[in-house]
Protein backbone atom coordinates (compact mmCIF):
# COMPACT_ATOMS: atom_id res chain seq x y z
CA UNK A 1 0.00 0.00 0.00
CA UNK A 2 1.29 3.23 -0.83
CA UNK A 3 2.05 6.11 1.37
CA UNK A 4 -0.84 8.97 1.20
CA UNK A 5 0.37 12.33 1.82
CA UNK A 6 -1.04 15.90 2.45
CA UNK A 7 -1.22 18.55 -0.37
CA UNK A 8 -2.17 21.93 -0.22
CA UNK A 9 -3.52 22.77 -4.07
CA UNK A 10 -3.64 26.17 -5.15
CA UNK A 11 -6.29 26.44 -8.07
CA UNK A 12 -6.79 29.30 -10.41
CA UNK A 13 -10.20 29.00 -12.55
CA UNK A 14 -10.74 31.50 -15.49
CA UNK A 15 -14.55 31.59 -16.60
CA UNK A 16 -16.46 33.48 -19.28
CA UNK A 17 -19.25 35.66 -17.91
CA UNK A 18 -19.66 37.40 -21.35
CA UNK A 19 -23.29 35.74 -21.84
CA UNK A 20 -24.21 37.16 -18.47
CA UNK A 21 -23.77 41.02 -18.98
CA UNK A 22 -26.78 40.43 -21.98
CA UNK A 23 -29.13 39.49 -20.04
CA UNK A 24 -30.91 42.22 -17.01
CA UNK A 25 -27.65 41.75 -14.82
CA UNK A 26 -26.07 44.81 -14.73
CA UNK A 27 -22.12 44.50 -13.64
CA UNK A 28 -22.32 44.76 -10.23
CA UNK A 29 -25.56 42.63 -10.14
CA UNK A 30 -23.53 40.13 -12.59
CA UNK A 31 -20.21 40.18 -9.96
CA UNK A 32 -22.63 39.92 -6.91
CA UNK A 33 -24.27 36.77 -9.14
CA UNK A 34 -21.31 35.83 -10.11
CA UNK A 35 -19.56 35.42 -6.71
CA UNK A 36 -22.57 33.55 -5.19
CA UNK A 37 -23.17 31.00 -7.66
CA UNK A 38 -19.44 30.40 -8.31
CA UNK A 39 -18.65 29.79 -4.36
CA UNK A 40 -21.32 27.40 -3.84
CA UNK A 41 -19.79 25.28 -7.17
CA UNK A 42 -16.44 25.60 -5.85
CA UNK A 43 -17.69 24.11 -2.22
CA UNK A 44 -19.90 21.58 -3.71
CA UNK A 45 -17.56 20.45 -6.76
CA UNK A 46 -14.62 19.91 -4.89
CA UNK A 47 -16.51 18.36 -1.54
CA UNK A 48 -15.42 21.19 0.48
CA UNK A 49 -17.82 20.52 3.67
CA UNK A 50 -19.68 23.11 4.98
CA UNK A 51 -17.36 23.07 8.34
CA UNK A 52 -14.50 23.45 6.01
CA UNK A 53 -15.35 26.21 4.18
CA UNK A 54 -14.07 29.21 6.50
CA UNK A 55 -10.50 27.79 5.58
CA UNK A 56 -11.49 28.31 2.06
CA UNK A 57 -11.91 31.49 0.59
CA UNK A 58 -12.30 32.48 -2.67
CA UNK A 59 -10.99 35.50 -4.40
CA UNK A 60 -12.10 36.99 -7.11
CA UNK A 61 -10.57 38.98 -10.21
CA UNK A 62 -12.35 40.48 -12.83
CA UNK A 63 -10.36 41.17 -15.93
CA UNK A 64 -13.24 42.30 -19.02
CA UNK A 65 -15.90 39.63 -19.59
CA UNK A 66 -14.17 36.75 -17.91
CA UNK A 67 -13.39 36.21 -13.84
CA UNK A 68 -10.97 33.90 -11.78
CA UNK A 69 -11.51 32.32 -8.90
CA UNK A 70 -8.46 31.85 -6.70
CA UNK A 71 -8.50 29.51 -3.99
CA UNK A 72 -6.50 26.75 -2.22
CA UNK A 73 -7.73 23.63 -0.17
CA UNK A 74 -6.10 20.72 1.36
CA UNK A 75 -6.31 16.86 -0.03
CA UNK A 76 -4.93 13.55 1.21
CA UNK A 77 -3.82 11.71 -2.32
CA UNK A 78 -0.83 9.20 -3.22
CA UNK A 79 1.22 11.86 -5.41
CA UNK A 80 1.66 15.40 -6.52
CA UNK A 81 0.01 14.35 -9.77
CA UNK A 82 -2.64 12.44 -8.72
CA UNK A 83 -4.10 15.67 -6.24
CA UNK A 84 -3.60 17.95 -9.10
CA UNK A 85 -5.60 15.28 -11.54
CA UNK A 86 -8.58 15.91 -8.32
CA UNK A 87 -8.81 19.08 -9.82
CA UNK A 88 -8.46 18.66 -13.37
CA UNK A 89 -11.28 15.93 -12.40
CA UNK A 90 -13.42 18.20 -10.43
CA UNK A 91 -13.74 20.99 -13.14
CA UNK A 92 -14.13 18.46 -16.16
CA UNK A 93 -17.19 16.51 -14.35
CA UNK A 94 -19.13 19.62 -12.98
CA UNK A 95 -21.50 20.91 -14.75
CA UNK A 96 -20.99 25.29 -14.32
CA UNK A 97 -23.47 27.09 -14.04
CA UNK A 98 -26.07 29.05 -16.60
CA UNK A 99 -24.29 32.28 -18.27
CA UNK A 100 -20.58 31.13 -17.16
CA UNK A 101 -18.65 29.20 -19.38
CA UNK A 102 -15.32 27.90 -18.74
CA UNK A 103 -11.70 29.10 -20.20
CA UNK A 104 -9.06 27.59 -18.57
CA UNK A 105 -7.42 26.57 -15.14
CA UNK A 106 -4.13 26.29 -13.62
CA UNK A 107 -3.61 24.51 -10.50
CA UNK A 108 0.01 23.86 -8.63
CA UNK A 109 -0.11 20.87 -5.25
CA UNK A 110 2.75 21.60 -2.45
CA UNK A 111 3.39 18.60 -0.19
CA UNK A 112 2.90 19.67 2.99
CA UNK A 113 4.57 17.21 5.15
CA UNK A 114 2.24 14.88 6.98
CA UNK A 115 2.24 11.30 5.82
CA UNK A 116 -0.51 9.08 6.14
CA UNK A 117 -0.55 5.69 5.87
Amino acid sequence: MEDAWDYNIDTQIVLDISELYKGDLNAIGADSYVEKVLTEWVYKSFSISEWEQDDVPIEFTYAGSRVTASFSFELCDDSKEEAESFVDYCIRTSPFPDGIRYFNHAREATETGADRH
